[in-house]
């Protein structure tokens, strides 16, 4: 897999780490009664991949409500037809809650006084402040802090060239202390120049 500096593409190795894949099992059946409306069983749906049923046969006619987790189909439908709807889910968290621990996870490299200081821009692409474009160590260390707030107990993290694990006697923010340590020792001295 090829790291970019999106949130999408950071939020995937995130979810890795933190033992969150998306799972393809999903499947929930239902016998109409009066209601077009049928809640999905799992919290963390990815909407791309619903498909719907109706008497074995799919449909497209239909919508989803991420807020309340819900399929309306808007078929005809007839007393005691079999809807099945069949999705991939995260089992832990939502991709809203990943891209907040994300963005938090941002505020500890100038607290940790490193080179560069990223942000968020409106395409949800990770830049450094003056347009500097994150290399993929930096790409994976963020993930790293965001999976340390998120799971401070996790076994052990690795990326290419870099190992840390997590000792459950350190709090998350020893773990993060002794993280930027580790990720500074492992880049030795950084200086950048503007091309």
């Amino acid at each position: 897999m090829s790291l970019e500096n999106t949130t999408a593409s950071v939020t995937t190795v995130i979810r890795g780490m933190i033992d969150d894949l998306l799972r393809t099992d999903g499947r929930d059946s239902f016998e109409y009664d009066t209601s077009s409306v049928f809640f999905i069983t799992e919290d963390f749906v990815s909407s791309a991949t619903i498909t719907v049923y109706i008497g074995g046969v799919e449909t497209s006619n239909f919508t989803y409500d991420s807020d309340n987790n819900a399929v309306t189909i808007a078929a005809s439908l007839s007393a005691d037809d079999t809807v099945l709807i069949k999705y991939s889910y995260y089992k832990k968290y939502s991709d809203t809650e990943i891209q907040g621990y994300l963005t938090s996870s941002l505020a500890y490299f100038p607290l940790y006084q490193y080179k560069k200081t990223f942000e968020i821009d409106s395409n949800d692409e990770i830049n450094a402040i003056n347009d500097y474009i994150p290399t993929t160590n930096e790409l994976y260390f963020i993930a790293i802090i965001a999976s340390i707030l998120i799971d401070p107990q996790n076994i052990r993290i690795s990326i290419p060239d870099l190992t840390l694990s997590a000792k459950r006697d350190k709090s998350d923010q020893d773990q993060i202390k002794q993280s930027f340590a580790n990720f500074k020792n492992f880049l030795g001295s950084i200086n950048f120049e503007r091309i």
